[in-house]
């Protein structure tokens, strides 16, 4: 698959009229209905403004971002799924900057009559933001979370959907990201003294 695209005016970090392009590539292997592995190949090219030009209009560079995907799963219906993940990629600024990361991602997941138990443990190192990983993890129903993993550390959650009753269900879940490099974590009000972010959600279900 291959994407072209055109602003024909500014837009948030480039002071330019840019384009860019996209490709994708994607294999899967299903030799039975309980394995599943795939690989896929990605690259996104786009303007960006230069970082570090100081000029009232920086200069436009393009930039390309790569990430390759291997995956494999197991899945046994009813009961539990294990799934590996290694991703890795890298950030380009044409001709003078690029940085690598990569991640390994362990997956596995329970399942009892009334109960789902799912965890992750995820070990990261990237160079900078720039080639920071996406990986979608399981969240309480109707949320979405796909953290950037950068930075050198690791990442791992642990979440559990119960079935009190018919009408009731329960989701309870506890993530950590700890770094390796730094004992400041971002800023503001959102500023954390240490090197460990930890998040606890729960959501509670009635249906009538």
């Amino acid at each position: 698959m291959a994407t072209i695209w055109v602003f024909p005016w500014l837009k948030f970090q480039v002071n330019a009229p840019s384009e860019g392009n996209d490709r994708l590539l994607h294999v899967r292997f299903t030799p039975n209905k309980r394995f599943t592995a795939f690989a896929m190949f990605h690259e996104e090219q786009k303007q960006r403004n230069l970082p570090g030009n100081t000029a009232p209009l920086p200069e436009v560079t393009t930039t390309a971002r790569r990430t390759a995907v291997v995956q494999a799963e197991y899945d046994m219906p009813l009961r539990f799924a294990v799934r590996t993940r290694i991703q890795g990629g890298d950030f380009t600024y044409k001709g003078t900057s690029r940085s690598q990361g990569i991640t390994l991602v362990q997956d596995l997941t329970w399942r009892l009559p009334r109960l789902e138990l799912s965890g992750r443990v995820a070990f990261f190192a990237t160079d900078n933001y720039d080639s920071r990983q996406y990986v979608y993890e399981k969240d309480v129903l109707d949320a979405f979370s796909l953290p950037a993993y950068y930075d050198r550390g690791t990442r791992h959650y642990v979440m559990l959907r119960y079935a009190l009753s018919k009408n009731m269900r329960v989701w309870l879940r506890w993530s950590q990201s700890r770094f390796s490099n730094t004992e400041l974590i971002s800023s503001g009000l959102n500023e954390i003294q240490g090197n460990t972010r930890s998040e606890v959600k729960a959501q509670v279900m009635y249906q009538f």
